[in-house]
């Protein structure tokens, strides 16, 4: 599976990226999250783990943006783990469509803290 994701607790759900990872997959991932966020009351937070995901598609931020995770009124913080240039400069163009933060951890702790201060 090249991307999983799952609850962690009550108000965190997690997205875990493995390589190869391809564009159809991101869309199917963006699809399971909104899931999650639409099914729950509270507001929930996203951790994306892309410390497996050696390469990312081109087209991540457009997938994400045209999700509209981001118009979710219960969306909380969102944070990703993992050291990637090319990841962080997609998330800066998500981040200006959007106006949402996301922030970039080096490791899950780290990630998890700034997550479960909410």
């Amino acid at each position: 599976m090249p991307t999983q994701e799952s609850w962690i607790g009550e108000t965190i759900v997690q997205t875990v990226w493995h390589s190869p990872l391809k564009a159809d997959e991101l869309t199917c991932c963006f699809a399971n999250l909104l899931q999650f966020i639409d099914e729950s009351d509270k507001v929930i937070h996203v951790l994306f783990d892309i410390t497996q995901a050696k390469q990312i598609p081109g087209q991540a931020p457009m997938l994400f943006i045209r999700s509209k995770i981001t118009s979710r009124p219960n969306l909380g913080r969102m944070a990703v783990v993992g050291v990637n240039p090319l990841a962080q400069i997609f998330a800066q163009m998500a981040v200006k469509v959007t106006g949402r933060k996301i922030e970039f951890f080096r490791t899950r702790k780290d990630a998890l803290a700034y997550l479960e201060r909410c």
